[in-house]
């Protein structure tokens, strides 16, 4: 239900998810929250990164891998199979800072 979503999101230090409608549970997150959100290469779009800034929550943004749409397009391919290389999220993960609540 909608009180335990945010309070999970209310006591995450770091929330690492797919692109989705599930990410909008950000508006509950503290602000000392890190996000990581990955995206399937032909469906790369902005909304939880906008969110993120409006709230004040540090995100980034990882690009799985695969063929990209042409620059200048449209993203498309919104049931894309996202394939993440582990790395990549460890890579980003490493990079955090301590969680400070």
């Amino acid at each position: 239900d909608l009180a335990e979503q945010a309070k999970l999101f209310s006591e995450a230090a770091v929330l690492v998810g797919p692109n989705g409608s599930a990410l909008a549970n950000l508006v509950f997150a503290n602000p000392a929250c890190r996000v990581i959100e990955f995206f399937a290469p032909g469906w790369v779009v902005g909304y939880n990164w906008m969110l993120s800034e409006l709230v004040g929550i540090d995100y980034t943004a990882i690009i799985g891998e695969g063929p990209r749409p042409p620059e200048g397009t449209l993203p498309c391919e919104v049931k894309q199979d996202i394939r993440l290389d582990v790395t990549k999220l460890k890579a980003v993960l490493d990079l955090l800072p301590a969680f400070t609540a």
